[in-house]
């Protein structure tokens, strides 16, 4: 079921924003300069996923790894080897695959970019940007951001919840953060990590797990009133004088 994404209205900030919707794919791209071709990438990249599942209808349901098959696309392998470091399904990672391969063709043209595909985010950017972490918790201030430091993008912010959002999560979590240049990495990490997180006690396995992981940057979880954070995050509270952008996660 389409759920209205209410909180781009409160995003702000220094770049121009252009929505890109087709089919079930509902993005938002903050830029610097031109988007180019970006609809006929999107189709591109939509079209590669359905033309294989065609060929592979386990692609889109399986919830865990599938060996590549002989000439299949290099987006559709990705996603298998993302999938497959995580023991996740290949699916785990499509919104942070649509996120890398649309951000690859935009970024020639732009010094400043973000893909915004619900909760998975592309990120390359010259300042810090400041990132909003959504939850459907009280106990976590609506104003609770993270900061990305310029030196560490291009990369993905992936999130995964098990109380918001319609993505499935065999996990209690309110949100697992994960930051990594290969953003379709990100996104399995995220479901995979939020699929271990039932209670504050699994935070530590969940962190030491990602930390077997040298493509992962950091990990935020949060989980009732308890957070675990290790890595490239770094929280502030919102109503700390800030001139960066704000975009949600």
């Amino acid at each position: 079921m389409y759920q209205e994404r209410s909180y781009r209205r409160e995003v702000t900030g220094d770049l121009k924003s252009q929505p890109l919707k087709i089919e079930e794919s509902d993005l938002m791209i903050y830029y610097s300069g031109s988007l180019g071709d970006a609809a006929a990438r999107l189709k591109q990249l939509r079209r590669v996923m359905t033309d294989h599942i065609e060929n592979e209808p386990s692609f889109l349901h399986s919830l865990t790894p599938l060996e590549p098959l002989e000439a299949e696309d290099p987006l559709i392998s990705h996603m298998k080897q993302a999938g497959g470091a995580l023991g996740v399904g290949p699916m785990a990672s499509v919104a942070g695959a649509v996120a890398h391969y649309l951000g690859e063709a935009l970024s020639p043209l732009n010094d400043e970019l973000i893909i915004e595909n619900g909760g998975d985010l592309y990120l390359k950017s010259s300042v810090p940007r400041n990132i909003r972490v959504h939850t459907a918790s009280s106990a976590f201030p609506r104003d609770l951001v993270i900061t990305i430091p310029p030196q560490i993008t291009p990369l993905g912010i992936c999130t995964s919840s098990g109380t918001l959002g319609h993505s499935l999560s065999f996990g209690k979590a309110d949100a697992v953060v994960v930051l990594s240049r290969d953003p379709l990495l990100a996104d399995a990490a995220a479901t995979a990590l939020g699929n271990m997180v039932k209670s504050p006690r699994d935070i530590p396995a969940a962190m030491a797990a990602a930390k077997k992981i040298p493509e992962i940057l950091g990990t935020l979880i949060l989980i009732e009133d308890r957070i675990g954070l290790w890595g490239e995050i770094h929280l502030y509270h919102r109503k700390e004088e800030s001139h960066e952008t704000q975009n949600p996660v």
